[in-house]
């Protein structure tokens, strides 16, 4: 005999409506389907902040790895230099959604992570640190967020505008759209976890070069420094990135295979702070 489809009631329907949204980054370029032979712990870190989230707080896991298939976030194109918001919209106008194959493939629109980031209402960011930095698709997701600040919307500007520079350069010196400028994700909340270590056992393996300063490396090889000009892009644009939910670990003393083997036995430490930091981010939403 068949069975009545369950109707959601009265307050299922009201706990549903609450539910917190956040959006969960894994940065890292590794994966299984790529030549790195494995996924990295950025995404097993990510996967974890998900798999911990309360029952009532709605959780989407976005994968920025580097795929076969190519599919990347593309380049910013720094039109916003043009004409500020004028000629840089709100979502980005600089490509969009392929329509056939010839078309260049964007993961920002492809995964729809625009529309998802104004959905939601906060998000964490995973990503280890490659040289030094931040890894390649975070950087490329944040260079294409530039979007998000002070700019107009893009249906109402490529109407009225596109990007002709003969357009938008008068009508931004001019003023004359000025009250429909916005910052499109202000008073969301954002969370920062960073990971890498002090270059394993490279130097071991190898005499030091000459050119190589390890007073200088010690004071750029910090992982706060790393994640700080993505946190001031988001502070820059209305989005709140409190102090505690920065999280930095630099892991030392132990070389690639080793430090990856380690992690997999245990990485408690990277895994409990990868918990508490997303329930943290909770707490700011609640």
């Amino acid at each position: 005999m068949e069975s009545k489809r369950h109707l959601p009631t009265y307050f299922e329907r009201k706990t549903a409506a609450k539910k917190k949204k956040i959006l969960i980054f894994s940065g890292s370029s590794r994966s299984a389907k790529n030549c790195g032979g494995g996924d990295g712990k950025t995404l097993e870190l990510a996967k974890l902040a998900l798999e911990n989230l309360p029952a009532d707080v709605e959780g989407e896991l976005i994968n920025l790895a580097v795929e076969k298939d190519g599919l990347v976030i593309q380049p910013c194109k720094a039109c916003i230099s043009t004409a500020g918001g004028y000629h840089c919209h709100f979502p980005c106008t600089c490509y969009g959604k392929a329509k056939n194959k010839d078309d260049v493939q964007d993961l920002m629109y492809e995964k729809d992570i625009y529309k998802k980031l104004q959905d939601c209402d906060g998000f964490i960011v995973f990503s280890p640190i490659n040289w030094y930095a931040v890894s390649t698709p975070v950087k490329a997701m944040f260079d294409r967020l530039v979007c998000i600040s002070g700019t107009l919307p893009a249906e109402f500007a490529m109407k009225e505008l596109g990007k002709d520079p003969k357009k938008t350069i008068p009508a931004y010196q001019e003023g004359i759209y000025d009250d429909k400028l916005k910052n499109w994700l202000e008073g969301k909340y954002a969370a920062f976890f960073v990971h890498g270590d002090d270059g394993a056992d490279d130097l071991q393996r190898i005499p030091a070069p000459e050119s190589f300063d390890a007073e200088y490396d010690k004071k750029v090889n910090d992982p706060l420094r790393v994640i700080a000009p993505i946190v001031a892009t988001c502070r820059y644009s209305g989005i709140f990135v409190p102090e505690d939910l920065i999280y930095g670990a630099l892991i030392k003393n132990l070389n690639y295979a080793e430090e990856n083997e380690k992690f997999k036995d245990n990485g408690s430490e990277l895994k409990e702070a990868a918990i508490n930091l997303v329930n943290k981010l909770i707490k700011y939403l609640s």
